[in-house]
């Protein structure tokens, strides 16, 4: 084998070797958003159902309070309880908001940086709506 030959069997090598390489970090990356995506279900699950449970309570609080408009006392607590209601479905509409706004083809900073934010609201949120 002559020099000439050996460079170009080197270049061929270092070129495969490059895709596999290249290869290999898509499918780790791949994997790991995967991971992610799957962590992330059961909350949109959670927070679709937190949207159809606040709907279903803001109907049925909303005739009740209608229906006692001569009773303040029961139109305070109707409309109190169809605020919160209301509430419920909002912050269930803004969870998903944010997790659709997670880019899995951004950098993983960014990717973190969402999960923060979301982290963060999560937390400043759980109050308001009765969880830990």
């Amino acid at each position: 084998m002559e020099l000439d030959e050996m460079k170009a069997a080197w270049l061929a090598l270092d070129r495969r070797l490059a895709r596999e390489e290249a290869l290999t970090r898509i499918t780790f990356r791949e994997g790991r958003l995967d991971r992610l995506r799957a962590t992330l279900r059961p909350l949109v699950a959670a927070r679709i159902a937190q949207i159809v449970i606040g709907a279903l309570l803001a109907l049925a609080f909303a005739p009740f309070w209608v229906e006692h408009l001569d009773t303040p006392h029961f139109v305070a607590i109707g409309a109190s309880l169809h605020l919160y209601a209301i509430l419920v479905i909002v912050g269930g509409a803004r969870d998903l908001f944010m997790i659709r706004r997670i880019d899995y083809a951004a950098p993983v900073v960014e990717i973190q940086l969402r999960l923060a934010e979301l982290r963060a609201w999560l937390l400043k949120s759980a109050p308001v709506f009765g969880a830990i």
